[in-house]
């Protein structure tokens, strides 16, 4: 069956749409066409620089050196300043060495005879004398409190002497009366004894071997001081034996003035 009235209706609907697209404006504008933007504006070239071809690596661009001026050479001619000279030092005197204190000589009297006596020939000798008090001071050259003390005991010999007070120094050096004097030691003691005015003092030396002395007087150390009754009887002891309990030669002058009064 022919449809001839349909196909003339068919280019009608196509002539009748193609007319309303151009009143819509989906057709090109008016006026003259626009130009593209040429290509050197977009991407310009830099003299001396050229852009790689499509596809080869880019090529990184040289460091310029940095140019610097160059330091100023030094003029021989004219000399270096000269560095000052440091000033002399005068050396330091040497520190005068201390001169040593002269020894006394040691004396042969009578009264630094340092005649021995056992414990108990000493004590039968203080019972033969008339003095109400007697004082014993046990020292030794080699017994540094001792002699620091020496003075103390002179003081007092001198002080209560005419209060009745007799006072022996007993020296501990030199061993034993019998085969093993100490000469050397028996010399120190004289020495240190005639140093000083020992008029007042009876000096005597103990008459044992030294630890038998130390036994007969019951010490174990010196200095030591005792105090014997006119009938030689001992009154009073001072010792070192006690770490805890150490006497001063205060204390033994004030025990003398206190028995002396009672007398």
């Amino acid at each position: 069956m022919t449809r001839p009235a349909r196909t003339l209706a068919h280019w009608l609907t196509l002539a009748t749409f193609s007319a309303a697209v151009g009143l819509i404006g989906c057709s090109e504008p008016a006026g003259d066409p626009i130009e593209p933007t040429p290509g050197e504006v977009i991407s310009p070239e830099v003299p001396g620089d050229s852009a790689p071809a499509p596809g080869e690596p880019a090529e990184p661009a040289a460091e310029t050196p940095l140019e610097m001026d160059p330091l100023p050479t030094p003029d021989e001619s004219e000399p270096a300043p000269a560095e000052p000279e440091p000033a002399p030092t005068e050396p330091e005197p040497a520190p005068a060495e201390p001169e040593a204190a002269a020894e006394p000589e040691a004396t042969d009297t009578a009264d630094l005879e340092l005649r021995p006596v056992t414990y108990d020939e000493l004590k039968a000798h203080i019972a033969e004398s008339d003095a109400p008090l007697t004082l014993v001071d046990c020292w030794a050259s080699w017994c540094d409190p001792c002699k620091e003390n020496f003075p103390h005991v002179l003081e007092m010999a001198s002080s209560f002497e005419d209060k009745g007070l007799k006072v022996i120094a007993l020296s501990f050096d030199a061993g034993t009366e019998v085969d093993d004097i100490d000469e050397a030691q028996l010399k120190e003691a004289k020495r240190f004894l005639s140093a000083m005015d020992v008029s007042k003092v009876e000096n005597l030396r103990h008459g044992q071997l030294l630890f038998e002395s130390f036994e007969a007087y019951n010490v174990t150390t010196i200095p030591a001081v005792f105090l014997f009754d006119g009938e030689g009887n001992e009154v009073a002891r001072f010792t070192y034996d006690d770490p805890d309990n150490q006497f001063t030669y205060d204390e033994v002058e004030a025990k003398v003035a206190e028995l002396l009064a009672s007398e």
